[in-house]
């Protein structure tokens, strides 16, 4: 009986190192550097777009009789502005971990509330163009109609509210959490379209030069998930890396309708114009929070 025991506590002492530097076991090395609790901290980084576009719609119609110019601007009725852009981003966070050390592999569930200021607008410009031939041009001569259509978002600033949900492995005798997290985004939005027709050639119609212009300004509500590590170095103090998706959706505003209504073409045509971009984007930040 003696010898069983002795070789038991041999075996225990070798397998137990192996075991601690991997994923920490219930009790070891964990009461040195406790994730249970309340924390804060810093963050900042980069916010970037480049996966979605921005889109200008342009319905138009016109009164009996106004031609094929019409026609031919309502083949050109859709624009799409991929939008493709980086900037800055900074704010702060804070939450609560909740530690369960006895588990086989060390678990660690929480919740995050962060809000961050974004320095970064993002703007597209798409023109096309057409040869037509109709009542506001020379009778018999070809003219071009050249659109350009131009679309500016941005993101004033961003808050979510997460869970998050990781696992603790050792580290160089400390612990990094590995986790993912997701839950609900806000932010203060922005965004403008401007819309110009011009026609090239002969044209009676004078001037030959329409635009029209709108804009979006207020608070949206998504959602936002994404990746982390975060290492506690130290006692009480931890940096983290963190990737988010963020989308707040999208906002649909008119834009001033173009007019083309001279002595020389009745009817007019008008066109209304209505646009449509969307508010999402990547983040990669960096963090470092202290725990209480």
């Amino acid at each position: 009986m003696k010898k069983f025991l002795l070789a038991g506590a041999a075996f225990g002492t070798l397998i137990g190192p192996a075991v601690g530097s991997d994923i920490l076991p219930p009790r070891d090395r964990v009461p040195a550097y406790v994730w249970n609790g309340w924390y804060a901290g810093l963050n900042a980084g980069l916010a970037f777009t480049g996966l979605d576009a921005g889109t200008a719609s342009v319905n138009t119609f016109a009164a009996p009789g106004a031609g094929p110019l019409a026609t031919a601007i309502s083949s050109l009725a859709n624009f799409d502005a991929p939008i493709d852009s980086i900037g800055f981003m900074g704010g702060g966070q804070v939450g609560y971990n909740w530690q369960f050390p006895w588990l086989a592999t060390a678990l660690v569930a929480g919740i995050e509330a962060d809000i961050q200021g974004l320095s970064s607008k993002f703007t597209s410009n798409v023109a096309s163009n057409t040869s037509l031939v109709g009542v506001n041009v020379v009778p018999g001569a070809p003219n071009t109609l050249n659109q350009t259509a131009s679309v500016s978002t941005s993101v004033n600033y961003l808050g979510t509210l997460r869970g998050r949900l990781g696992m603790l492995v050792g580290f160089l005798g400390t612990t990094v959490l590995y986790y993912a997290t997701g839950g609900l985004a806000y932010g203060g939005v922005s965004a403008s379209t401007t819309v110009t027709q011009m026609l090239g050639g002969p044209s009676i119609v004078a001037p030959p030069t329409w635009a029209g212009s709108g804009s979006f300004s207020g608070t949206r509500i998504g959602w936002a998930a994404g990746l982390g590590a975060e290492w506690m170095f130290f006692p009480n103090w931890s940096t983290s890396l963190e990737y988010l998706h963020y989308d707040l959706g999208s906002a649909t505003y008119s834009v001033s309708s173009l007019v083309s209504n001279t002595a020389a073409v009745k009817p007019y045509t008008v066109n209304t114009l209505q646009s449509n971009p969307p508010f999402n984007g990547e983040i990669v930040r960096a963090g470092v929070n202290y725990h209480f």
